[in-house]
Parts: structure tokens; sequence; C-alpha cells
């Protein structure tokens, strides 16, 4: 916890790096303390040499506060970006400058869960964030894939709907086209 304090306690951090030691500290503060329950309630039983914390997460936020000298509100917000970010986005923005924008940071971490991941694999294509958030299409990128595969799942689709004249003229038409005299032979 002491080394996890003085990294917090640097600047130069980025937003990013801020809420992931920020998290860090909380799983090593419920740990020792047990779990925190947002909606308070009584603790849980403790070991006899530690005295009972009646608000664990309050004592969390305020232990944090004191070490890093900051205001309630920045610690809402740097817990709200650790807790809800997706680790894969995370890892997207690592080295970018986004991980420094806080705002975005949050506004990111508001997304559901589907949409995180979907940015996250975009960025793998386009490393402009802006870009994939202004695009008109929906923010989950489909991820290049086999173009055969993806004709033949179409194709399969459409045939489930087809009737017994629409898959005959459907064989018809692949017989005109492909070489088929081998399926005879099979028979």
């Amino acid at each position: 916890m002491i080394e996890i304090s003085e990294n917090l306690f640097r600047n130069d951090l980025s937003a990013l790096d801020r809420a992931v030691f920020v998290m860090k500290f909380r799983e090593i503060f419920e740990d020792r303390h047990g779990k925190i329950d947002p909606k308070g309630g009584r603790p849980k039983k403790q070991a006899h040499d530690e005295p009972v914390i009646f608000s664990p997460g309050r004592e969390l936020s305020q232990r944090v506060q004191e070490r890093l000298g900051i205001a309630a509100a920045t610690y809402k917000r740097i817990s709200a970006i650790g807790q809800k970010l997706h680790p894969m986005l995370r890892a997207a923005l690592r080295g970018t400058a986004y991980e420094h924008d806080q705002k975005q940071l949050l506004k990111l971490a508001s997304m559901p869960e589907a949409e995180q991941t979907g940015i996250a694999k975009a960025l793998q294509y386009e490393p402009d964030l802006k870009a994939i958030l202004a695009s008109d299409k929906p923010v989950v990128k489909k991820l290049p894939v086999d173009l055969q595969e993806a004709i033949f799942a179409k194709v399969c689709k459409l045939l489930d709907k087809a009737d017994d004249d629409t898959l005959l003229r459907v064989l018809n038409h692949i017989g005109d086209k492909r070489d088929v005299s081998f399926l005879e032979a099979a028979e």
C-alpha cells in the first residue's frame, strides 16, 4: 500500500494510471478489511486485532483523498474510471494521448461494456478515437472476416427462408455456374 500510495502521489501519472492505482489500492484495502458494499450495511466479521470499520468505502475514500491531496469529487471520478473502464479498452488506450484525458475516460467508462470492447477493437485498426466515436456507424466495428465465410453465412440465412421452388431454382443456378458432376458420382 505504501508503494501504491507513493505512485499515486507522483504528478507524472496519467489519468488512466491514477485510476488503475486507486483500484489496486482498493483491492489491497478490501483484502484487509473486507469487500466494500456500495449500499452500505453491517461490516463482515474481522480478525480480533483489527478495529471494525463500519463504512469501509468511506474509509478508503478518505485515505486516498488524504494521501493524494484531492477532493471527494476527484476521487469519485478516478474511481469511476478504474471500476467501469473495461480492461480491453484500458489496454488499447495505453500509450495514447487519450490516457491523459480524464473527461474522455469518464465518457468511455460510462458506456456499456459491449461498446467499450467494440471501441477497443476498432482502435486496433483506427488509432483516432475521435473518428471512431464520430462515425455514423455503430461503435462496435466488425473485425475483418474471411470474405468467403461471410458470403456462406449470408447465403445460409437466405436459404433458410426460401421455399422449395426457390431452393430448386438456386440449385439449377449453381448447376449452370459450376460443374457439379462430382455430386452425381458421390451418389
